[in-house]
């Protein structure tokens, strides 16, 4: 399964390739969300799974690790959505379900999945807190991922043609009474 190029694109921006070495490489880093009580070790474009503290990335390694990351949480969204999709929302689902998890995905498609895309829109912005704070940079986050929900898949430049036509056969004349 693909993922959305936006959603790769906004992935990374959201995200970031954090703890840069000289060499351009990356180290884990941990993500306080406060107290010391979620400290979570984390590499590359913000991989969670299996890191531990001291490892060391190349940019290549994290970019393939986020896509693994990804390609989990597009398997959740196809599998929990039961309406059809366009690619702007299933990317934006995928960015959602990547940051939240599935379980909170579970509850944001529940009007999606009774045909209210922009119910499911509007529910992204209640998913902004982390520790009971309202984090800034999450606000921010699901506006994004919001707007390319609602965001429309551009039509092509040109409607499609055959690239080569061939002439109908001659009708039958009608015979003569």
């Amino acid at each position: 399964m693909t993922i959305p190029a936006e959603a790769v694109r906004l992935n990374k921006a959201f995200e970031g390739f954090h703890k840069k070495l000289a060499n351009g490489d990356c180290t884990a880093y941990q993500t306080y969300l406060g107290n010391g009580k979620y400290d979570i070790p984390t590499c590359g474009y913000g991989t969670t799974k299996g890191v531990k503290m001291g490892m060391v990335w190349t940019e290549e390694y994290a970019t393939q690790r986020m896509m693994e990351d990804l390609q989990e949480a597009a398997a959740f969204v196809d599998q929990y959505v039961t309406v059809p999709l366009n690619e702007n929302e299933r990317g934006a689902l995928i960015l959602f379900t990547n940051n939240c998890g599935p379980g909170n995905l579970k509850k944001l498609i529940v009007p999606l999945n009774k045909g209210d895309r922009s119910g499911t829109a509007n529910k992204l912005s209640l998913y902004v807190k982390a520790q009971g704070q309202t984090l800034p940079g999450l606000v921010s986050r699901r506006a994004r991922e919001a707007a390319l929900f609602l965001k429309p898949v551009a039509a092509p430049e040109e409607p499609f043609m055959p690239q080569t036509v061939t002439a109908s056969a001659e009708p039958a004349k009608p015979a003569t009474v």
